[in-house]
């Protein structure tokens, strides 16, 4: 484990609280001026007007040392706000967990006693093995979502912490588990990071049935799959066709979230090539979860994303940081 760079994601400097799963039991058009007013919003997207017009949001764009906010990208209740570093780092020595494994370079194991709380990660590779907060992968004892954000070094094996995300199973035949391909929605992927295992499952379950999906295990794994179907799909590649066609493509290491006027989070990468390898991952857990918003429109200040990124610790992969939830805002307002 003193191989493992730790990022504990979150507000201010939270250390995560890690719940076992031991009891599994327990419970478009793109928002652009004028023309883009008359076109209709992706299906599932609230209408309303901005309560908080921008006024030169992005007058100040320094976001952080060497980062610079870009143009917001809008799409029916997205705003997407891309982040370029000054002087980026060109490196392919970065591996994420989906390529990892496919190319059978890296594997998740159950550990030989089971922990439910725990998986344990094999990186075989000769890079940096990148795996973020809220990946999931499916099978195992019980479908999980890493509850860490974690540098992996060339040929260690480490111990991770996970949540579960299958309430009602806590067996299977195999004790090895395959990419889910996805990162959990915006919401669930606090509840991962800043909250507890009961917690995780209430957000699983409201999701399926906001989703209308149901299974014997209450699994979120057709959720993450519906991230690759359908409207979802559409979603998504409209807007990373958009931030294909920034001008500064080449300089982009992260992005922030906002959505119905509130910031939600801040992924910024180590290299633009590992932010391009993540990036429809990214983008897919934006859109899962702005499915359900309302269409507010207001683009982050950099101060508001400087002050988010200060507050979190990184990896060599990368910084990711998640705003606490509304109510907690308010109350520190």
């Amino acid at each position: 484990m003193n191989r493992l760079c730790r990022l504990v994601i979150g507000l201010g400097l939270a250390t995560v609280v890690v719940a076992g799963c031991s009891d599994a039991r327990e419970a478009r058009t793109a928002d652009t001026p004028a023309a883009a007013a008359a076109a209709a919003a992706p299906p599932g997207t609230a209408k309303r007007p901005s309560a908080t017009p921008d006024v030169d949001p992005l007058a100040d764009r320094n976001v952080g040392p060497g980062l610079t906010a870009l143009a917001p990208i809008r799409d029916g209740a997205l705003v997407v706000v891309p982040i370029a570093a000054d002087n980026p780092v060109r490196s392919s020595a970065y591996l994420t967990l989906d390529d990892g494994m496919r190319r059978g370079l890296v594997s998740v194991r159950e550990l030989p006693e089971t922990d439910y709380g725990r998986l344990r990660i094999a990186n075989r590779s000769e890079s940096t093995l990148c795996v973020m907060a809220g990946e999931v992968v499916l099978d195992g004892h019980q479908d999980r979502a890493f509850a860490e954000s974690l540098a992996h070094a060339p040929g260690a094996r480490d111990d991770v912490t996970v949540r579960c995300v299958e309430p009602d199973r806590d067996d299977g035949p195999s004790r090895v588990f395959r990419s889910g391909n996805a990162l959990v929605h915006a919401e669930l992927r606090r509840e991962i990071v800043q909250g507890t295992q009961s917690s995780v499952w209430e957000e699983v379950r409201a999701y399926n049935r906001k989703r209308e999906i149901s299974n014997r295990t209450s699994t979120y794994k057709q959720a993450a799959a519906m991230q690759g179907k359908g409207e979802q799909r559409d979603w998504r590649a409209r807007v990373l066709a958009q931030l294909a066609a920034v001008p500064e493509r080449d300089r982009v290491v992260g992005v922030a979230l906002a959505l119905e006027g509130r910031l939600i989070s801040v992924d910024t990468f180590a290299t633009p090539e590992l932010y391009q390898a993540m990036e429809p991952k990214l983008l897919g857990s934006f859109v899962a979860q702005a499915v359900d918003a309302g269409r507010e429109m207001r683009t982050p200040r950099p101060s508001e994303i400087r002050d988010l990124l200060a507050g979190a610790r990184g990896s060599a992969c990368g910084v990711s940081a998640l705003a606490a939830p509304p109510e907690d805002q308010t109350a520190a307002n």
